[in-house]
């Protein structure tokens, strides 16, 4: 059962292992009345990578970015790759400032990366839309705020950090929810 929840390239939890322990943190949340974010991660232009350099370069650059991701997996944070390039984080009782800084920080940490054993110069990005919100929020709304945070990090040029506030766009700037930063 435990090869079912993990993707096998990069060892973190697939999808569905992200989305089961998600539940529990979110029933936990909810019990104690913490906030919830959701993360998600995409690597920039990676089938540029793919192209230029191979599949295996692009498995290295995988692996290397599950690498940070997993680093910050603990008990109020889940970790995942959830898609071929998109990897995710769910936390509790993080937000604000703290989240803000935290998400730039996986930002930065994807970017650092030294990866020129495999890619040469080409220095490898992330792409980063958080969505915030308090403990009621189910997940599928809290999906799609953090998948529209990550576009508009992609449309503003990637490499970039973009924060949707879920139930509360006044919080930001713009007066559309979202934050973007760099």
């Amino acid at each position: 059962m435990k090869l079912a929840l993990r993707d096998p390239l990069t060892g973190l939890n697939n999808r569905r292992g992200f989305q089961d322990h998600v539940a529990r943190l979110m029933d936990y949340a909810r019990t104690e009345q913490l906030p919830i974010a959701l993360i998600l991660v995409d690597i920039d232009r990676f089938k540029s990578i793919n192209d230029r350099f191979g599949h295996d370069v692009g498995d290295h650059v995988l692996c290397s970015v599950a690498n940070e991701i997993e680093r910050w997996e603990g008990a109020y944070c889940a970790a995942g790759r959830v898609g071929g390039e998109e990897f995710a984080l769910f936390l509790v009782g993080v937000d604000g400032l703290e989240l803000r800084r935290f998400a730039d920080a996986v930002r930065r940490a994807v970017s650092d990366c030294d990866l020129s054993e495999w890619t040469g110069e080409l220095r490898v990005t992330a792409s980063v839309g958080v969505a915030e919100s308090p403990a009621d929020t189910h997940y599928p709304i809290l999906y799609r705020t953090a998948d529209r945070a990550l576009y508009n990090a992609k449309n503003a040029g990637r490499d970039r950090l973009s924060i949707t506030l879920v139930g509360d766009p006044s919080r930001d700037a713009n007066g559309d929810g979202l934050a973007l930063l760099r």
